[in-house]
């Protein structure tokens, strides 16, 4: 069984990999509509790739930061224009002036059959935005530090992020779903 992770961002890869062997990634940079609904973002994506390259199985995945100070809305599906507006610091500064620290990371994953047929899975890890600490990771993971945690993302090693992570529990979802489907 061959599935595609339709994603540029390496990371993203990297931490849905060991989770589904079998996964397979296409750097292909759809357009990306703009929504505060995950699920109309990855359908749009999803439909194109199956009318582009019918007959296949594809995944994929939207990273959205929810945050207390805009209303636990904000910037949702949109967090990847937010960062390269605001920078992480940035993001923080916003955050910190409105004194409204929770936030919750949420992994949408989209999978979409041979068929044409679409289900989701979230992943979901609340925190809280601090100021930039650590340089791994990638996108929000400087600012978001999980509950429980004295670190943010971006201090964990890919090991220790991916035992806790979003995109894990999404993946996890995702890999189950595939397995009873295969039965």
């Amino acid at each position: 069984m061959v599935l595609t992770f339709i994603t540029g961002n390496q990371g993203k890869f990297r931490e849905a990999k060991p989770i589904i062997s079998y996964l397979k990634q296409l750097d292909k940079d759809y357009p990306e509509i703009q929504s505060l609904d995950p699920k109309e973002v990855i359908e749009d994506k999803l439909n194109r790739a199956h009318k582009e390259m019918p007959n296949q199985e594809f995944v994929v995945e939207d990273t959205s930061l929810l945050l207390e100070a805009f209303n636990n809305q904000l910037p949702g599906p949109n967090i990847k224009w937010w960062l390269k507006a605001l920078k992480p610091k940035g993001i923080y500064q916003r955050v910190h002036t409105l004194g409204q620290y929770e936030a919750q990371a949420q992994t949408w994953i989209g999978y979409i059959s041979k068929t044409g047929q679409i289900e989701y899975f979230c992943g979901k890890l609340n925190g809280t935005v601090v100021m930039p600490k650590g340089t791994g990771g990638f996108g929000f993971d400087p600012i978001f530090q999980p509950t429980g945690y004295d670190i943010t993302l971006g201090q964990m090693t890919l090991e220790e992020k991916n035992k806790i992570s979003m995109r894990k529990h999404a993946f996890e979802q995702l890999r189950d779903y595939l397995k009873k489907q295969q039965n």
